[in-house]
């Protein structure tokens, strides 16, 4: 009876939407910005996670969905994840979208794509560091990612790391990145950034973990070898039980909506 119901859940929550990178993509318009949405093949929403990544500046969702290959580097992560591309600044001196990640959720959830209870975890390139450093204060985020994007805000990312986990690559801000490791003596740090998820039991328990690249910056973000990699140091728990095709159909492409944690009185 259980296994049933578990089937019949997993049905109701999961949404439907055009098939790409053997996972569904969607698109819908915020007042902030235009918002993209991924989730896997096999995607279960009752144990997944959420990933938000952050684009930097002059990009948009919709430039960096294509420039950087988003949804083959979500689905080669591995994860168990709904993952959230949102508009955010396109440059230094634009003001921030979004005042939390609680609303960019909020939203998601809002547009019929459900809210996993699972952990939270942000990705951010360049200039995603000042709306990472916004959003970091939630509490019920649990790692951030900085791809070369520790331009500022050391105050806020440290405070952060010392609840969360903090995973730091360097490239343009390798001397930055080096004198905000003072502050962690129990900090890791690695002169390349691995092809693969080999990462030492030192890395994945550290606070802070940080790694030099010889990636270009733009290459960092764009040529698809960083996101997936760094997901199994950031969320190692929520790797997707099985590969395949997509267990539900494209041309479905009503969305199953489903009530937010507030709204459903969490």
């Amino acid at each position: 009876m259980s296994l049933i119901l578990a089937v019949f859940l997993r049905a109701l929550l999961v949404p439907s939407g055009e098939p790409v990178e053997n996972g569904a993509a969607f698109r819908f318009e915020t007042a902030e910005g235009p918002v993209r949405v991924w989730v896997p093949a096999h995607y279960d929403p009752t144990t997944a996670a959420t990933v938000v990544y952050v684009h930097g500046y002059n990009r948009t969702p919709d430039s960096v969905w294509t420039t950087a290959a988003l949804p083959r580097q979500f689905r080669e992560s591995g994860r168990n994840a709904l993952f959230i591309v949102p508009q955010v600044a396109r440059n230094e001196r634009a003001p921030l979208h979004w005042a939390s990640v609680e609303a960019l959720r909020e939203s998601v959830a809002r547009a019929g794509y459900g809210r996993p209870a699972g952990p939270l975890v942000l990705v951010g390139h360049s200039g995603a560091y000042r709306t990472l450093a916004r959003w970091s204060t939630d509490p019920e985020v649990e790692a951030v990612v900085l791809l070369d994007g520790l331009y500022g805000a050391d105050a806020a990312f440290a405070r952060f790391a010392a609840h969360g986990r903090l995973v730091l690559v360097g490239r343009l801000t390798t001397a930055r990145m080096q004198r905000f490791l003072t502050r962690f003596p129990d900090a890791t740090r690695r002169d390349t950034l691995p092809r693969t998820p080999d990462f030492t039991p030192d890395e994945r328990r550290a606070p802070v973990a940080a790694f030099e690249t010889t990636l270009g910056h733009a290459e960092l973000n764009d040529g698809g070898a960083a996101i997936p990699v760094l997901l199994e140091l950031a969320l190692p728990t929520r790797r997707l039980s099985r590969y395949g095709t997509l267990g539900w159909s494209s041309s479905h492409c009503k969305i199953r909506r489903v009530p937010s944690r507030r709204s459903a009185g969490a």
